[in-house]
């Protein structure tokens, strides 16, 4: 069964296992967790103070109500990993590998993408305003009811990716980058604008 409420920086100065525990309303201060891997437990009412895990792995593993602003996640692995109303204002997410993760109306305002990997990727009802996904590979990205205002997808192929049920507004992009995607007629009329092109009325 899975322990419930141990302490999270007790178990790292005890070298324990951090598998199939539940830890709940803790705040972490800054610490460095290069390499650590985290199995089967759950965050829950979390804040995690300028958290770094370069090179980590997350497995199994449930984050509901957590704070990890400002936290880099850079080269780590995410597998079967929930996210929900957590809050992840400008997380480095860069470089990472996601296989069977999901943002569930989280708060990732400035969050950065950039150059991950994906095996399947969700976000459900997120704001994702300004956030960057730059040269990020999106063929197994889904997006639903989330608000992407003036996101950055620089080079990130949206070919088959269908925002037509997201708001879009002021996205940055090119024409190869935007080849694709789905969208709404009048997603389509306001993105014609924002690549420069001047619709002229009948």
């Amino acid at each position: 069964g899975i322990d419930i409420n141990r302490d999270f920086l007790t178990c790292l100065e005890e070298d324990e296992s951090l598998e199939a525990i539940h830890y709940s309303n803790q705040a972490l201060e800054y610490q460095n967790y290069r390499q650590l891997e985290i199995r089967a437990t759950i965050f829950d009412h979390i804040y995690f103070d300028h958290f770094e895990l370069n090179n980590g792995s997350f497995l199994d593993v449930m984050l509901d109500s957590c704070d990890l602003s400002n936290a880099h996640l850079n080269n780590s692995l995410l597998r079967r990993v929930v996210f929900k109303d957590c809050k992840l204002v400008g997380v480095d997410f860069n470089e990472c590998s996601f296989d069977q993760v999901r943002f569930e109306n989280c708060l990732m305002t400035m969050a950065s993408f950039a150059q991950f990997a994906t095996k399947g990727l969700l976000f459900e009802s997120c704001d994702l305003g300004n956030a960057s996904f730059l040269e990020a590979s999106l063929k197994k990205v889904s997006f639903q009811t989330c608000k992407l205002i003036q996101a950055e997808f620089l080079h990130a192929s949206l070919m088959n990716v269908d925002l037509s049920n997201s708001e879009i507004d002021g996205i940055t992009l090119t024409l190869d980058d935007l080849k694709g995607a789905i969208v709404r007629p009048s997603q389509a009329l306001s993105l014609s604008r924002l690549l420069g092109l001047q619709i002229k009325d009948e």
